[in-house]
Protein backbone atom coordinates (compact mmCIF):
# COMPACT_ATOMS: atom_id res chain seq x y z
CA UNK A 1 0.00 0.00 0.00
CA UNK A 2 1.54 3.37 -1.09
CA UNK A 3 1.05 6.72 0.07
CA UNK A 4 -0.75 8.78 -2.36
CA UNK A 5 -0.64 13.15 -1.35
CA UNK A 6 -2.83 15.56 -3.12
CA UNK A 7 -1.77 18.95 -3.32
CA UNK A 8 -4.61 21.08 -1.48
CA UNK A 9 -4.92 24.59 -3.56
CA UNK A 10 -5.73 27.48 -1.68
CA UNK A 11 -8.15 30.29 -2.97
CA UNK A 12 -7.78 33.85 -1.45
CA UNK A 13 -11.44 35.03 -1.84
CA UNK A 14 -10.52 38.56 -1.60
CA UNK A 15 -8.09 38.23 -4.26
CA UNK A 16 -10.88 36.47 -6.80
CA UNK A 17 -13.14 39.04 -5.49
CA UNK A 18 -10.45 41.74 -6.12
CA UNK A 19 -9.69 40.52 -9.88
CA UNK A 20 -13.76 40.74 -10.99
CA UNK A 21 -13.48 44.26 -9.57
CA UNK A 22 -10.52 45.28 -12.09
CA UNK A 23 -12.47 43.91 -14.78
CA UNK A 24 -15.45 45.44 -13.70
CA UNK A 25 -13.68 49.02 -13.69
CA UNK A 26 -11.55 48.16 -16.78
CA UNK A 27 -15.07 48.15 -18.98
CA UNK A 28 -16.81 50.43 -16.78
CA UNK A 29 -14.11 52.94 -17.96
CA UNK A 30 -14.89 52.33 -21.86
CA UNK A 31 -18.58 53.07 -21.45
CA UNK A 32 -18.00 56.64 -23.39
CA UNK A 33 -15.01 56.15 -24.89
CA UNK A 34 -14.53 57.69 -28.13
CA UNK A 35 -15.36 55.53 -31.54
CA UNK A 36 -16.24 56.38 -34.72
CA UNK A 37 -19.66 57.76 -34.94
CA UNK A 38 -21.04 54.41 -36.78
CA UNK A 39 -20.20 51.90 -34.50
CA UNK A 40 -20.65 54.16 -31.76
CA UNK A 41 -24.23 52.25 -30.64
CA UNK A 42 -23.21 48.72 -30.74
CA UNK A 43 -20.13 49.56 -29.11
CA UNK A 44 -22.30 50.91 -26.18
CA UNK A 45 -24.58 48.24 -26.24
CA UNK A 46 -21.42 45.51 -26.19
CA UNK A 47 -19.94 47.36 -23.18
CA UNK A 48 -23.32 47.60 -21.56
CA UNK A 49 -23.92 43.86 -22.04
CA UNK A 50 -20.25 43.22 -21.19
CA UNK A 51 -20.50 45.56 -17.80
CA UNK A 52 -23.63 43.77 -17.12
CA UNK A 53 -22.32 40.26 -17.34
CA UNK A 54 -19.05 41.04 -15.03
CA UNK A 55 -21.33 42.49 -12.29
CA UNK A 56 -23.68 39.61 -12.60
CA UNK A 57 -20.37 37.51 -12.21
CA UNK A 58 -19.21 39.27 -8.93
CA UNK A 59 -23.25 38.20 -7.63
CA UNK A 60 -22.17 34.83 -8.39
CA UNK A 61 -19.05 34.34 -6.57
CA UNK A 62 -20.04 36.45 -3.72
CA UNK A 63 -21.43 34.94 -0.43
CA UNK A 64 -25.44 35.51 -0.41
CA UNK A 65 -24.92 38.22 2.67
CA UNK A 66 -22.45 40.51 0.44
CA UNK A 67 -25.23 40.77 -1.95
CA UNK A 68 -27.29 43.13 -0.76
CA UNK A 69 -30.21 44.33 -3.28
CA UNK A 70 -28.02 43.70 -6.24
CA UNK A 71 -30.33 40.69 -7.66
CA UNK A 72 -33.08 43.56 -8.21
CA UNK A 73 -30.94 46.14 -10.54
CA UNK A 74 -29.49 43.52 -12.29
CA UNK A 75 -32.71 42.17 -13.39
CA UNK A 76 -34.18 45.46 -13.66
CA UNK A 77 -30.56 46.27 -16.40
CA UNK A 78 -31.68 42.97 -18.25
CA UNK A 79 -35.31 44.14 -18.69
CA UNK A 80 -34.29 47.83 -19.60
CA UNK A 81 -31.98 45.80 -22.25
CA UNK A 82 -34.51 43.77 -23.53
CA UNK A 83 -37.03 46.56 -24.03
CA UNK A 84 -34.01 49.34 -25.31
CA UNK A 85 -33.12 46.29 -27.88
CA UNK A 86 -36.57 45.97 -29.16
CA UNK A 87 -37.43 50.16 -29.30
CA UNK A 88 -34.13 50.53 -31.57
CA UNK A 89 -35.08 47.61 -33.58
CA UNK A 90 -38.89 49.87 -34.22
CA UNK A 91 -37.06 53.00 -35.12
CA UNK A 92 -34.95 50.93 -37.49
CA UNK A 93 -38.29 49.61 -39.15
CA UNK A 94 -40.05 52.88 -38.83
CA UNK A 95 -37.26 53.79 -40.83
CA UNK A 96 -37.28 51.04 -43.35
CA UNK A 97 -40.95 51.72 -43.82
CA UNK A 98 -40.40 55.32 -44.34
CA UNK A 99 -37.26 54.65 -47.15
CA UNK A 100 -39.63 52.34 -48.92
CA UNK A 101 -42.57 54.74 -49.33
CA UNK A 102 -40.03 57.06 -50.69
CA UNK A 103 -39.10 54.36 -53.30
CA UNK A 104 -41.14 53.95 -56.35
CA UNK A 105 -40.47 50.43 -56.73
CA UNK A 106 -41.09 49.33 -53.00
CA UNK A 107 -44.29 51.90 -52.45
CA UNK A 108 -46.84 50.35 -50.88
CA UNK A 109 -50.13 51.95 -50.74
CA UNK A 110 -50.82 55.02 -48.24
CA UNK A 111 -53.70 52.73 -46.62
CA UNK A 112 -51.37 49.37 -45.90
CA UNK A 113 -47.96 52.66 -45.16
CA UNK A 114 -50.32 54.17 -42.53
CA UNK A 115 -51.68 51.28 -40.66
CA UNK A 116 -48.15 49.64 -40.71
CA UNK A 117 -47.02 53.00 -39.52
CA UNK A 118 -49.75 53.17 -36.59
CA UNK A 119 -48.68 49.72 -35.53
CA UNK A 120 -45.03 50.53 -35.31
CA UNK A 121 -46.12 53.70 -33.15
CA UNK A 122 -48.65 51.48 -30.87
CA UNK A 123 -45.79 49.35 -30.30
CA UNK A 124 -43.18 51.98 -29.19
CA UNK A 125 -45.53 53.38 -26.93
CA UNK A 126 -45.92 50.66 -25.30
CA UNK A 127 -42.40 49.83 -25.12
CA UNK A 128 -41.75 53.62 -23.46
CA UNK A 129 -44.49 52.66 -21.13
CA UNK A 130 -42.93 49.62 -19.79
CA UNK A 131 -39.22 51.29 -19.95
CA UNK A 132 -41.18 54.11 -17.78
CA UNK A 133 -42.69 51.46 -15.49
CA UNK A 134 -39.04 50.04 -14.94
CA UNK A 135 -37.50 53.72 -13.89
CA UNK A 136 -40.40 54.02 -11.47
CA UNK A 137 -38.75 51.05 -9.11
CA UNK A 138 -35.76 52.67 -8.67
CA UNK A 139 -34.27 54.87 -6.16
CA UNK A 140 -34.58 58.95 -6.91
CA UNK A 141 -31.20 59.66 -7.44
CA UNK A 142 -30.44 57.03 -10.12
CA UNK A 143 -34.08 57.74 -11.69
CA UNK A 144 -33.01 60.91 -12.58
CA UNK A 145 -29.95 60.05 -14.16
CA UNK A 146 -31.53 57.44 -16.37
CA UNK A 147 -34.16 60.02 -17.38
CA UNK A 148 -31.90 62.35 -18.21
CA UNK A 149 -29.31 59.79 -20.40
CA UNK A 150 -28.34 60.81 -23.96
CA UNK A 151 -27.45 57.36 -24.91
CA UNK A 152 -29.31 54.43 -25.79
CA UNK A 153 -27.14 52.17 -22.94
CA UNK A 154 -26.73 54.45 -21.26
CA UNK A 155 -29.03 54.02 -18.91
CA UNK A 156 -28.18 50.67 -18.66
CA UNK A 157 -24.84 51.26 -16.80
CA UNK A 158 -26.15 53.29 -13.88
CA UNK A 159 -28.32 50.68 -13.02
CA UNK A 160 -25.71 48.30 -13.12
CA UNK A 161 -23.80 50.40 -11.15
CA UNK A 162 -26.67 50.62 -8.34
CA UNK A 163 -25.94 46.66 -8.08
CA UNK A 164 -22.39 47.24 -8.08
CA UNK A 165 -22.75 49.46 -5.38
CA UNK A 166 -25.03 47.50 -3.44
CA UNK A 167 -22.21 44.72 -3.22
CA UNK A 168 -19.22 47.19 -2.74
CA UNK A 169 -21.18 48.20 0.19
CA UNK A 170 -21.63 45.02 1.56
CA UNK A 171 -17.83 44.22 0.79
CA UNK A 172 -16.64 47.24 2.58
CA UNK A 173 -18.56 46.28 5.76
CA UNK A 174 -16.52 42.97 5.76
CA UNK A 175 -13.30 44.65 4.89
CA UNK A 176 -13.04 42.86 1.50
CA UNK A 177 -12.18 45.94 -0.48
CA UNK A 178 -9.30 47.25 1.38
CA UNK A 179 -8.08 45.59 4.29
CA UNK A 180 -8.35 47.14 7.53
CA UNK A 181 -10.11 50.28 5.84
CA UNK A 182 -13.46 51.26 4.39
CA UNK A 183 -14.35 53.29 1.77
CA UNK A 184 -17.25 55.49 0.68
CA UNK A 185 -19.22 54.44 -2.37
CA UNK A 186 -21.92 55.44 -4.72
CA UNK A 187 -23.28 55.76 -7.90
CA UNK A 188 -22.00 57.92 -10.43
CA UNK A 189 -23.53 61.33 -10.07
CA UNK A 190 -24.96 60.35 -6.85
CA UNK A 191 -24.32 63.05 -3.99
CA UNK A 192 -22.73 61.34 -1.53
Amino acid sequence: MSLVKEPKERVDYAYVINMQLNRIASIRSKMMQEQPESAFHDILKRNALWYLAHVEGLYAILLPELRGNARKYINIARKLVRIIDRIDALKKEKEDLERSQNDPFLRKPESVYRAKLVKIEEKYEELKAKRKALYNELPEEIRNLVENSVFMYEPVFYVVDAALEEMLVRLNEVGLLLSGKKVKVSVAGKKG
